[in-house]
């Protein structure tokens, strides 16, 4: 299925249906990460329910500390 992720046309896995398989999907599913789903700011209890389907816009935004 094709999504939009960060502005850049993305295709996913069939496997893929909710934004915590997104996580897994990348890796992040142990990282900070402030999710965006059709313009809606997600918490962390919501991203295991919300199901993606195709031509959802996802903006994802890890936090990194430094210094």
């Amino acid at each position: 299925m094709e999504v939009i992720i960060n502005q850049q046309k993305r295709e996913l896995p069939n496997h893929v249906t909710t934004i915590e398989q997104l996580r897994e999907h990348f890796g992040l599913q142990n990282t900070v990460v402030m999710i965006e789903h059709n313009g809606k700011a997600l918490s962390a209890d919501e991203q295991n329910d919300t199901h993606i389907t195709a031509g959802d816009q996802i903006e994802m935004v890890r936090f990194v500390g430094g210094g």
